[in-house]
């Protein structure tokens, strides 16, 4: 967990003790993400926002999937890795830049209570199961840019509605609507 979430936890009799423990494996709030790419926790650890330019690489904030409810990827950032945002179960917003040009695989897989993403125009590539599990995802709109659906690209998300894509999608892969 956060500092701020020991610190809120009331301490009962008989366990002063726990008063002066040393914590270990504390949320990190910022570091590198790529090249030229950093990533930052807010003072409440409720944003994770993504600046700087070119790849994100890793994703070093994934201990931070439990308490993350905004994603702001900035302008300059051109892709995002695999498993990016893998497991944030209770992220409602996610701004993408139009800077963006691919999605890895599973990057948003079971962001659970996403209800609405809207993808950048510039968007050409996007990864298997990159958007499995999204339970509460309504609707997407599919670039022009994007020519295959990956496999599973919206399996068991089970609120979409409505999926619009171009004339140049060429290939639908494995289960990508199931």
């Amino acid at each position: 967990g956060t500092t701020r979430q020991w610190e809120a936890i009331e301490i009962g009799e008989g366990n002063e003790k726990l008063l002066s423990a040393n914590l270990t494996g504390v949320l990190a709030t910022s570091g590198t993400c790529g090249d030229n790419a950093r990533w930052e926790l807010s003072e409440d650890y409720t944003t994770l926002t993504i600046s700087g330019t070119g790849a994100v690489t890793s994703h070093p904030w994934a201990n931070a999937a439990r308490v993350v409810e905004t994603i702001i990827v900035e302008e300059g950032i051109t892709s995002l890795c695999d498993g990016a945002f893998y497991d944030f179960e209770i992220v409602t917003e996610v701004r993408l830049p139009e800077t963006l040009t691919a999605i890895g695989a599973s990057s948003f897989r079971n962001n659970c209570a996403l209800p609405a993403l809207v993808l950048p125009a510039g968007l050409t590539k996007l990864g298997d199961n990159a958007f499995t599990w999204c339970s509460s995802l309504k609707s997407m709109v599919i670039p022009e840019g994007i020519t295959a659906i990956p496999e599973h690209l919206l399996s068991y998300c089970e609120a979409l509605e409505s999926v619009e894509m171009s004339e140049n999608v060429t290939a639908i892969g494995a289960s990508a609507f199931i």
